[in-house]
């Protein structure tokens, strides 16, 4: 089972109240991670902890503005 641990956007292509709509339309959490050096180029809505997803890889959305950090299933 596949589960969406991270939901990032593009800072290039997205600001980040447009991102809190996209997710919000979407049905995701639109709460903002923060700042991290890590995601310098993306703005990054966690949506759950990383310790409770198993291993993680990610997804592209057709236009590459949107990363989604998937998990395999329960860690």
């Amino acid at each position: 089972m596949s589960i969406i641990q991270s939901v990032r956007f593009l800072k290039k292509r997205w600001t980040k109240a447009e991102a809190r709509v996209w997710l919000i339309q979407h049905g995701f959490n639109p709460k903002y991670k923060g700042d991290n050096p890590q995601y310098k180029n993306y703005h990054a809505f966690r949506q759950r902890d990383p310790r409770l997803v198993g291993r993680m890889y990610t997804r592209k959305s057709k236009d590459g503005g949107i990363l989604f950090v998937v998990g395999s299933g329960p860690a």
